[in-house]
C-alpha cells in the first residue's frame, strides 16, 4: 500500500467511486451507525479544482485507491455555496490563543476508507502524509464532522484533533475540529 498525493483524472474518479459507496444517501441506519459515511456529492470538475490547487492525498492497493482525504484551502472554500458561512464561523474563532482569519490553515474537504482497508488507521496516516506535506503551508488543520457520524468523531479525536465549536443547518448538526500541525 502507498500514501501519496493525488495526480490525475483517473485518481479523482476513484475518489467519487469510493465516495458514491460510502455516501450516507446509499447506507442504510445500521451501516452509517456502524461504519460512518460521508455527506458531500462532489463533481469531478470540483475536485480537480481542489486538487490544482492543494493536491488530495490518497492511499492506493495495487492501483485501486483504497482511500482518500481532500485537501482544500480557504479560498478555495470559500468559492463554494454552503460552506462560505462555516469559513467565516472558522475565520471568528480563536485556538491556542491565535485568532483563525490570521492563521493559516488547511481544511480537511472529506476522508473516507473502503470498507475492506479499514481497521488498519489509514485515516492516521493519510493525515500524517497530509501533515509532512502541508505543515510548513498551514498552521492548523481543520475539518467539519456531522455530530451523527460517530465512527469519523472517534477518529478525528483519536488523531488528536480537537473541537472548535458547533453548528447547526438544515442538513445536519456538525461539529468543527482542528489540530496544530506545530
Amino acid at each position: 500500500m502507498t500514501i501519496r498525493l493525488s495526480r490525475d483524472v483517473d485518481d479523482m474518479q476513484q475518489i467519487l467511486d469510493l465516495q458514491t459507496l460510502n455516501h450516507k444517501q446509499v447506507l442504510d441506519d445500521a451501516q452509517k451507525a456502524d461504519q460512518g459515511f460521508v455527506s458531500v456529492a462532489h463533481e469531478i470538475e470540483v475536485l480537480w479544482d481542489m486538487h490544482c490547487l492543494s493536491p488530495h492525498v490518497v492511499a492506493e492497493d495495487h492501483g485501486q485507491i483504497i482511500g482518500y482525504a481532500l485537501a482544500m484551502n480557504k479560498e478555495f472554500g470559500k468559492s463554494i455555496d454552503g460552506l462560505q458561512s462555516t469559513l467565516d464561523l472558522i475565520d471568528q474563532a480563536s485556538y491556542k490563543g491565535l485568532q483563525l482569519n490570521d492563521t493559516p490553515y488547511l481544511i480537511m474537504g472529506q476522508v473516507c476508507v473502503a470498507r475492506e482497508a479499514r481497521g488498519q488507521k489509514l485515516v492516521d496516516r493519510m493525515y500524517d502524509f497530509m501533515s509532512q506535506t502541508y505543515r510548513n503551508q498551514y498552521r492548523f488543520f481543520v475539518t467539519v464532522n456531522s455530530l451523527n457520524n460517530t465512527r469519523s468523531i472517534r477518529v478525528h479525536e483519536r488523531y488528536g484533533f480537537e473541537e472548535l465549536f458547533h453548528e447547526s443547518d438544515e442538513q445536519d448538526n456538525w461539529v468543527v475540529v482542528i489540530v496544530d500541525w506545530k
